[in-house]
């Protein structure tokens, strides 16, 4: 539905949201071109250009209400109008923005939100904020960005990597993602650079190649780590950490799963691969089974869609990973043992893939346990493989169940 009326904050704070599907579409008499979209969840101030009109109304947003005031809106869309911007697709955040780093980098954020190719926007933007626009950790965060010189953008990897090797290598193709999109023709004439200084250095200059690790955990060491997980006060991180070492799965995969993928008793995860659009039936071991079970009868009628959080998923994974390494600290002096060699959770699941090999489940059907490639739809189309992953499951399961109360302490032969 479109109307046309005086577009007032008043106005726009009392328009009701629409149903979901739908959208109505306020133009402003004051600022030809200005509309307000009103959708089922939020409401955007919008610039449609005349000319676009007869072409399907091209809307170039400007912000988000009331993020953006009326006012604002206004001014952002009379500087479209006047400067002929509306072809150029560069919103009023970009035309606003001062020719700092920061200033590009916060119009970045803005611009990729609304990306859906990428499933991880709301990653990358929390990287920018903390790590670009933050001028506590970025040292030309308020140079201008025509000033910002490959010397700038080594310190800044300098002080990323005192703080992780990965974050160091992470941080040079974001800032090298984040200059090429300044670079854009529509874009570099108001941003005012010309060249982008995170091209040319890479993770090899700064001696940041990635290393393959091999560490997995041993009996001991697991030993260990599931005493420490019971110690946990929270179920649902309690559960989850069970959850990782029982099927190898990664914590991102295991914390997007829902009570409605589940089929309990028939053992199942159909898990929907978002990317290829394909969706994975992966085997869960009567363990599994019964830690959902029992995740779910202690949540109640109120579990939530996620099985690992309520209307969304809730755990943060360094955070559990810090509570079970404090954890895992009070076992090894309660059982007077020496600190073991320092993980990640990635080392969790290369350990559930050794010992599903040493059940003797062959190396391509334990990458399918584990949820890797698409060999999973081929594979589940022989029951046999599923069969034997099941199977290879409960034996692992067995496996630490011996572990945990100390009457197996080696690898089983």
């Amino acid at each position: 539905m479109r109307e046309t009326a005086l577009i007032t904050d008043d106005l726009a704070k009392t328009t009701p949201l629409c149903k979901k599907g739908r959208r109505n579409m306020l133009r402003d008499t004051m600022v030809d071109g200005l509309a307000l979209i009103v959708g089922h969840n939020k409401k955007t101030f919008c610039y449609i250009a005349p000319r676009l009109s007869s072409l399907g109304e091209k809307a170039q947003v400007i912000g988000t209400f009331p993020e953006i005031g009326t006012d604002r809106a206004r001014d952002v869309a009379r500087m479209l109008r006047r400067e002929g911007q509306s072809e150029d697709g560069i919103s009023g955040a970009e035309l606003n923005a001062a020719p700092t780093f920061a200033s590009v980098a916060h119009a970045y954020v803005e611009a990729i939100t609304d990306r859906d190719f990428n499933k991880s926007v709301e990653a990358d933007q929390k990287f920018v904020r903390r790590n670009f626009i933050d001028p506590k950790v970025n040292p030309f965060a308020e140079k201008p960005i025509d000033q910002v010189t490959e010397h700038d953008v080594a310190e800044l990897i300098k002080i990323l990597h005192a703080r992780g090797p990965q974050l160091a290598v992470a941080g040079l193709a974001k800032l090298n993602t984040l200059f090429n999109w300044a670079l854009r023709p529509y874009r570099r004439r108001h941003f005012n650079i010309a060249s982008n200084p995170a091209a040319h250095p890479s993770a090899r200059l700064f001696g940041l190649r990635k290393s393959c690790r091999t560490h997995f955990l041993s009996p001991g060491d697991l030993r260990v780590y599931l005493n420490a997980v019971e110690m946990l006060p929270n179920a649902r991180e309690r559960g989850l950490a069970h959850a990782l070492v029982l099927t190898g799965l990664g914590g991102n995969n295991l914390l997007k799963m829902r009570w409605s993928e589940l089929d309990l008793e028939g053992r199942l995860w159909t898990k929907a691969e978002v990317k290829r659009g394909i969706a994975f039936k992966l085997p869960l071991s009567d363990a599994m089974v019964d830690l959902l079970v029992g995740l779910r009868d202690s949540t109640g009628p109120d579990a939530g869609a996620f099985v690992f959080g309520r209307e969304r998923p809730t755990i943060d994974m360094s955070r559990l990973k810090r509570r079970i390494d404090a954890a895992m600290e009070i076992v090894q002096c309660d059982m007077n043992m020496s600190p073991i060699r320092p993980w990640v959770f990635h080392d969790i699941r290369r350990t559930v893939h050794v010992a599903l090999l040493n059940t003797g489940l062959d190396n391509e059907a334990a990458g399918v346990a584990l949820g890797r490639g698409l060999s999973l739809k081929v594979l589940w189309g022989k029951r046999q493989h599923a069969g034997a992953i099941r199977v290879a499951l409960n034996e692992h399961a067995q496996f630490l169940a011996a572990v945990k109360d100390g009457s197996q302490l080696d690898w089983r032969d």
